[in-house]
């Protein structure tokens, strides 16, 4: 690959994202499975970590803002409206969509290559061969 480095992406599942970024309306399991550990070191290669960034992602500004007031909903016990939820999830869905199809690389699990996001987010078919 000489002096090219590739650009790649980690996507990570729902729950791991949901312990970086808990939501006030998501009940998902936020406690770490025993023996599991993500080095640090690879967070500015998570999807979830770079549509905050505002190098990698134009709607980080404004899911940065928003973050901040799920944050004071949820410290404070107050309820997101329905509708600021579709648009918040819809904004995430934007961001992940716009940032995957910059990468030529996508690092994931079996059971997230099969989520919604990278479904609609990619152009990738999976072709099964049977002998």
């Amino acid at each position: 690959m000489g002096d090219h480095c590739p650009l790649m992406v980690r996507v990570y599942s729902v729950t791991i994202e949901r312990e970086d970024f808990p939501l006030p309306w998501d009940y998902f399991v936020t406690t770490r499975q025993s023996g599991y550990s993500r080095d640090t070191e690879f967070t500015k290669y998570a999807l979830h970590h770079m549509i905050r960034d505002p190098r990698e992602c134009r709607f980080a500004q404004e899911i940065r803002k928003m973050d901040v007031r799920i944050k004071e909903w949820r410290d404070t016990g107050k309820e997101m409206s329905f509708s600021e939820q579709q648009m918040y999830q819809k904004l995430i869905f934007q961001a992940k969509k716009g940032v995957i199809g910059r990468k030529e690389i996508i690092l994931c699990t079996c059971h997230t290559s099969g989520s919604n996001t990278m479904k609609k987010a990619t152009n990738i078919k999976q072709v099964f061969t049977y002998l």
